[in-house]
């Protein structure tokens, strides 16, 4: 081996805890101060943060921008009490009766509020935590259209223009909804290509993606409703994406290769983005013919087939160690940047050539036909465990590749 497995994978396992940590969504907002407060300079304001970073983002705000706003709303999965706020818990990966009975809530608290301005924290898991549905579609109904687009593999785009027509709220319907005349919008990004429309199906940003796909609309039985939005002065901003934190986690990596940025890769179908992804690692070292390290980012989707514990990042860590041959040397992680991997309990897994020694391709397909690769990182000791990050920029990718075996 040109490389030391045990030294790379403690490097690679090292720098993904260490990003994590550092680029928290309370350090980044805290770099946010100055623009908070010229925004808010002139005229009364309240603050709404929604998604799995609602909370710490509301943390990195200044005590006196809390305690002078007239309405501070906080929305996320997992409350916690926060002075100065009110909390209120939705439910994510699907709406249930937390999300449904909270938005109602804010929806109403929101339309009798007076203030000039709004500060609006968004990240990554809105979609599911902020929702009214419309007055044409039932609660039950909705539910299970959000089912077969969620499991069934559908791109995000599509996932969201579906979401955009069944919400009263999505996708910059809440502007209809409230009094604001200027909206701040300071947003930790989780989708492929960063578009703020996009990310948590924007409620106070108009959908640039509203086209819903006719074939899918007729297959779920629905029909297109166009919308108008009254005027309002939207100021936005992405504070946080996938392309800075991979790229900054590449950077920091402790080992001495050259480091290689691969970008917004993960994209599509799982199994074509292992293959397209191993061709990239193969070509690169055909060129040089040197070992590197590399990340990558974006978010990949993939079908439910079993009833295991699994998500995404397992899954494709475990399609690259299925597909690798055993004379390639690699270290490999996806993870996701919230900490939770689906329902798999784990942020990611990390896989490498030595692990081609201990386990065959038969059992590990078994495991992804189950629906179970969170358990197959368990089971090889090669989990990332870190607890929800309170973080959500897309999914990376981060590892070294060092050719064949000699």
């Amino acid at each position: 081996m040109s490389g030391n497995m045990k030294e790379i994978n403690e490097k690679i396992r090292d720098v993904v805890l260490r990003v994590m940590k550092i680029e928290s969504p309370e350090i980044i907002m805290k770099n946010q101060s100055e623009r908070i407060r010229t925004f808010i300079s002139h005229g009364s304001y309240s603050i709404f943060s929604v998604g799995k970073a609602s909370i710490p983002m509301v943390k990195g705000l200044d005590r006196s921008v809390i305690k002078n706003s007239n309405l501070s709303i906080c929305l996320t999965p997992s409350p916690e009490n926060v002075d100065g706020f009110m909390v209120f818990k939705g439910n994510h990966p699907f709406p249930e009766n937390d999300t449904f009975n909270s938005s109602e809530a804010i929806f109403n608290l929101i339309g009798k509020d007076n203030s000039e301005k709004l500060i609006f924290l968004l990240s990554g898991g809105s979609s599911s935590l902020f929702e009214k549905v419309v007055s044409w579609v039932s609660i039950d109904r909705y539910m299970e259209i959000m089912h077969i687009l969620v499991t069934g593999g559908y791109p995000i785009e599509q996932i969201n223009s579906i979401r955009c027509m069944l919400s009263d709220v999505k996708c910059g319907k809440m502007l209809n909804h409230s009094n604001y005349g200027e909206v701040l919008i300071l947003a930790i990004s989780d989708v492929p290509g960063d578009d703020i429309s996009v990310i948590g199906s924007n409620p106070f940003y108009p959908g640039k993606r509203f086209d819903p796909d006719k074939e899918l609309m007729a297959k779920l039985g629905i029909e297109k409703h166009n919308i108008t939005y009254r005027e309002c002065r939207i100021e936005s901003d992405i504070i946080l994406a996938g392309k800075k934190y991979a790229g900054d986690m590449l950077n920091s990596i402790e080992l001495p290769y050259e480091k290689i940025f691969l970008g917004n890769i993960l994209d599509g179908d799982v199994k074509i983005c292992s293959d397209r992804l191993l061709d990239l690692l193969r070509n690169q070292y055909k060129k040089t013919g040197k070992p590197f390290v590399f990340s990558a980012y974006g978010e990949t989707t993939s079908r439910v087939t079993g009833d295991g514990k699994g998500g995404r990042n397992c899954y494709l860590s475990s399609l690259i160690l299925k597909k690798t041959e055993k004379s390639e040397e690699f270290s490999f992680v996806s993870f996701a940047t919230d900490g939770q991997d689906g329902n798999s309990g784990l942020a990611g897994f990390l896989v490498d050539s030595t692990l081609k020694e201990r386990i065959d391709n038969d059992e590990i397909e078994r495991y992804i036909q189950n629906s179970d690769t969170g358990n197959l990182a368990i089971k090889l000791k090669r989990d990332i465990n870190t607890g929800p990050s309170g973080n959500n920029v897309s999914d990376v990718v981060i590892g070294y590749y060092g050719g064949k075996l000699q």
